[in-house]
């Protein structure tokens, strides 16, 4: 496995403390200088001083910045980091965290073939929604025949004529999403081994 990136820049760093490149009480290179020198992002930066303080080699002074330690310990070989032992992940677990995350604010879901709310004629939805639940509630909640809705069904014949395609109502079937509708076609058109060729 390859050697963390901050792990070789702080050996590096070391090294060259124990050259005497940087002498005890001497000011240490500021984060900004060694991001500039070395081409690190600033964690990396940070998260190579924080080893060397813990290889007691520098310390930091308030608003004074980094400073190589007056009493440097003898140069060993930094011992490695002790690796976390495996932890046993069930994939639902990780499932349910990636659903629960893609639900945060400012993350753009695409997953899923849903349009934002502001690309959406939103004031006519509400008014369209709130007619309908007005003059046809007992149909709204009432069990409708398994193909879906008569009306709603015979205006979807109209768009796809005017699109080009002749469909009978009869032969429209509205599903609860993409999921369902592939799930019914699957069943429909094949049976039990069948493979299917790109060819």
């Amino acid at each position: 496995m390859e050697e963390p990136r901050y792990r070789r820049l702080a050996c590096e760093l070391a090294e060259r403390i124990r050259e005497g490149v940087y002498r005890p009480g001497e000011r240490f290179p500021s984060l900004r200088k060694t991001i500039e020198r070395h081409g690190v992002s600033l964690t990396t930066a940070q998260s190579a001083y924080a080893l060397l303080e813990s290889w007691r080699l520098i310390e930091s002074r308030p608003r004074s910045g980094y400073y190589v330690r007056d009493t440097i310990a003898p140069p060993v070989e930094p011992s490695p980091e002790p690796m976390q032992p495996p932890v046993a992940v069930e994939i639902r677990h990780e499932a349910a965290e990636v659903l629960r995350r893609c639900q945060g604010e400012g993350v753009l879901d695409l997953g899923t073939a849903i349009p934002s709310a502001e690309f959406l004629p939103v004031e006519r939805l509400r008014r369209a929604i709130g007619r309908v639940v007005r003059e046809r509630m007992a149909e709204v909640v009432g069990m409708q025949f398994s193909a879906g809705m008569a009306c709603l069904r015979r205006e979807l014949a109209k768009r796809m004529a005017d699109a080009g395609c002749a469909v009978s109502p009869e032969h429209i079937v509205v599903t609860n999403g993409a999921q369902e509708a592939l799930l019914l076609s699957l069943r429909a058109m094949t049976r039990p081994g069948d493979s299917f060729s790109s060819a």
